[in-house]
């Protein structure tokens, strides 16, 4: 495969969209058990994937047909790793009991619906895997006819599986959370929209209530900020105590349905409740300048007639 003019790469490794396994070693130094990600490659993925070595080195090809016990760890482990006394030369071992030497680090790569800073670790692949990543110059594709033609000059007892482009794999698996953000989207606008009438229609009714009042104020030279400033106050409180009353349910409710959902995928971190709340303090501030316009483009005399109504 690699000889062929329109292959760049390749690589005997699961793809880069494949699920990491989730594992737990132990580091020879201290004992100490981590949780980690780990895929199996070999010394030609972080050529395909862009990944470059932040410290030490990468597998060897020799050390890929050996099955030599070597690893490497991305950034994210290892700085779990220098905190009990250093990343390189440091042995961890699976349940297994197979040992493996950490003898480079990697660059924290996102992968589609993961975060990047997992702890990840990546063991040399086995030369008996059937799995390949084919990265081709730019403008070349080889279909899967093509593909199956070669590989049957190649050995006709070897058959493809599955062929597939990593694009179409990166959209099939980001397309579930793009219909989940869209939802979200739409349902965010219209639980804005709808805290938007009921806040207009609250301040609305109070500036009503108030009319004597902010009448007397423009008539004693009030500025028309002053009025604006006046009914903030009087409803941002209001809105304060809904947002705290919110806020308490929410960490009532949240234990519960957490389960439900996986961490990564139900994380709720402070900027987005802080974009919530500022959203609403924003629609609050503009409800109050709204409901007082009308009053203060009449004069104070017009408004106290009305209020005496």
């Amino acid at each position: 495969l690699a000889d062929l003019p329109t292959v760049e790469k390749v690589s005997q490794s699961h793809s880069p969209l494949q699920e990491f396994i989730r594992t737990v070693v132990v580091s020879g130094r201290t004992a100490s058990q981590y949780p980690v990600y780990l895929k199996r490659i070999d010394h030609a993925y972080l050529g395909i994937t862009g990944q470059s070595l932040a410290l030490g080195r990468n597998f060897s090809a020799a050390e890929i047909q050996q099955g030599a016990s070597v690893a490497l760890v991305n950034t994210a482990f290892a700085q779990g790793l220098e905190r009990d006394g250093g990343v390189l030369g440091t042995a961890l071992s699976r349940g297994d009991g197979d040992t493996y030497t950490v003898v480079g680090v990697v660059d924290d790569l996102a992968y589609p619906g993961t975060a990047a800073d997992s702890p990840r670790i990546y063991l040399p692949a086995s030369e008996a895997g059937s799995n390949f990543i084919i990265k081709f110059h730019p403008g070349q594709r080889m279909s899967r006819e093509q593909l199956v033609a070669f590989i049957a000059t190649v050995n006709p007892c070897l058959g493809v599986f599955l062929y597939d482009d990593l694009d179409r794999q990166r959209s099939d698996i980001l397309l579930p959370r793009r219909i989940t953000a869209t939802a979200t989207l739409v349902v965010a606008l219209v639980v804005m929209l709808v805290s938007a009438m009921g806040l207009y229609g609250m301040v609305s009714y109070t500036t009503r209530l108030a009319r004597a009042e902010i009448g007397t104020r423009r008539a004693f030279g009030a500025q028309p900020r002053h009025i604006v400033l006046m009914l903030m106050n009087d409803n941002l409180a209001a809105v304060a105590c809904g947002c705290i009353a919110s806020a308490a349910v929410a960490l009532l409710v949240l234990p519960r349905v957490h389960p439900w959902f996986g961490a990564h995928e139900f994380a709720v971190r402070w900027v987005d409740a802080a974009a919530a709340l500022g959203a609403l303090g924003l629609l609050a501030a503009i409800a109050c300048y709204l409901s007082a316009r009308p009053l203060l483009q009449q004069s104070p005399a017009s408004a106290l007639r009305e209020a005496e109504r």
